[in-house]
């Protein structure tokens, strides 16, 4: 099973480790391959661990734990995976007022400063990817206001959004954030490609320079800016998502899931990345089921269940127990 889990929720993710269950006591060996080390931990017996393809440990579940697995996947210690904040978030940049999503009822209100990094946590269908398709002016809103830099903002289309400097990396890159049969650098050129064709004729010297550009910047492993990114790994994928809009020079970045389906090392450069474009300046939303990823990434934590907003909490009064009773509905912070 390879990443079985990756777009269930959590009651069909316990309803498959169910069934591994039933397979192992009937006889069936099971080789479980996940990026989820909770998972891993929890349903198996025996752990092999791999780096850069070969293979660096062999453990017992019950004879290990989460850091210790990290360290031997990535080299180096779980606590040197998220970098040290350099700036500090600054004035309201994007204000949220009493805002009503498609498929819900109740308004939701936050703010989000400039270089700051805002995380958003809940359970698969909590309500967070669809707040931020509306930022994005992918869905109309049924009610509310939004201001973004001191002026009103009623995105009609992702173009609105756009112009404004407001930009998504979506949950599933390869449908909605790529086109990943063509190459890296129509990738990057794509989604601001009036840039790049003055009298209507495609600059194709500007487009490799600014592709080029991204992919030193962000480091993509890839042999060439002309390979299709259909080859790339998942890791270089999300990069070429994020190289394609830091090319357009983001006021406003909304990453729903930035890492998901990515190995550990390239997980850390993400990271990396994300704390760059904040301590520059750039407001980031950021979505992400992790906890250890929410919780080590986030200037602040706003928490959703069943599509309200039933928390905000400051980095530094984060606890894994706090929001997980806050996304579970066990408790509502006042």
């Amino acid at each position: 099973m390879d990443e079985p889990t990756s777009s269930l929720t959590l009651r069909e993710s316990e309803k498959l480790f169910e069934i591994v269950e039933e397979l192992r006591h009937s006889g069936i060996s099971v080789i479980y391959i996940s990026h989820s080390l909770e998972e891993v931990l929890k349903i198996a017996e025996r752990i092999t661990i791999l780096r850069d393809g070969e293979r660096v440990g062999d453990l017992g579940a019950k004879d290990t734990h989460h850091d210790e697995i990290v360290r031997l996947m990535v080299g180096r210690e779980f606590s040197t995976w998220f970098p040290k904040r350099l700036g500090k978030p600054g004035e309201v940049v994007l204000e949220v007022k009493s805002l009503v999503v498609p498929g819900s009822s109740f308004g939701v209100s936050f703010q989000a400063r400039r270089g700051e990094i805002l995380g958003f946590a809940g359970l698969v269908g909590s309500g967070r990817t669809e707040l931020m398709r509306t930022i994005f002016g992918i869905d109309a809103p049924l009610g509310g206001l939004m201001k973004f830099e001191g002026s009103v903002f009623r995105p009609r289309t992702p173009r609105d959004a756009i112009r404004r400097g407001i930009y998504l990396a979506p949950e599933d890159r390869k449908l909605h954030g790529l086109v990943p049969a063509m190459e890296v650098d129509k990738n990057i050129s794509l989604p601001d490609i009036g840039n790049y064709r003055p009298r209507w004729i495609l600059q194709r010297k500007i487009e490799r320079r600014v592709a080029t550009e991204q992919v030193s910047k962000l480091a993509v492993k890839t042999p060439s800016i002309r390979q299709r990114v259909v080859n790339l790994s998942g890791g270089n994928q999300q990069k070429v998502v994020l190289g394609k809009w830091l090319a357009m020079q983001p006021r406003l970045l909304i990453l729903d899931e930035p890492t998901r389906g990515i190995d550990i090392g390239a997980k850390a450069e993400i990271y990396r990345h994300i704390a760059t474009l904040a301590d520059s300046g750039i407001t980031v939303l950021m979505i992400s089921s992790e906890m250890e990823e929410i919780l080590g990434m986030s200037d602040r934590l706003i928490v959703f269940h069943e599509r309200r907003i039933t928390g905000e909490i400051p980095r530094e009064e984060a606890t894994e127990e706090k929001v997980l009773r806050l996304m579970t509905g066990k408790e509502h912070a006042a």
